[in-house]
């Protein structure tokens, strides 16, 4: 997932400056390489977007994944491909973020399991003490 941001960054970026260089002429080389770019980064911060929606969308349920590829899609159709682009790599950066930060969270709560003992000395009422 790392590498598929990293990618959509590289690819929206490099969109962008061909755009800037070609003077946002879509009909010249550089117009056309910001295109190829675009795309590449649409299909790098899109595909695990993109398979996250269409699982939810089969069980019959919508969420915010499904809206931002409509958005992206969307912004292709008005030829706003460097919005598209942003709007990919970002949500595509806080889907890396959050399996990242679970990920560290889950092993760390795994640590703190293993630092449970295995008996506990108990004391009850009238202040007896026994191991369980």
């Amino acid at each position: 997932m790392i590498l598929e941001t990293a990618l959509c960054l590289v690819g929206a970026l490099l969109g962008i400056l061909c755009d800037w260089l070609s003077g946002w002429n879509r009909e010249s080389i550089l117009g056309w390489t910001a295109i190829a770019a675009y795309l590449v980064a649409y299909i790098a911060g899109g595909r695990h977007i993109l398979l996250h929606a269409w699982s939810e969308l089969v069980t019959g349920r919508i969420n915010v994944d499904l809206l931002m590829i409509a958005a992206a899609i969307g912004s292709a159709a008005m030829e706003e491909w460097a919005e598209g682009g942003a709007l990919l790599f970002l949500f595509s950066l806080s889907h890396t973020l959050e399996t990242l930060i679970l990920g560290r969270t889950r092993r760390a709560i795994a640590e703190l399991m293993d630092l449970t003992p295995a008996e506990a000395l108990v004391v009850d009422e009238q202040g007896e003490r026994r191991d369980e």
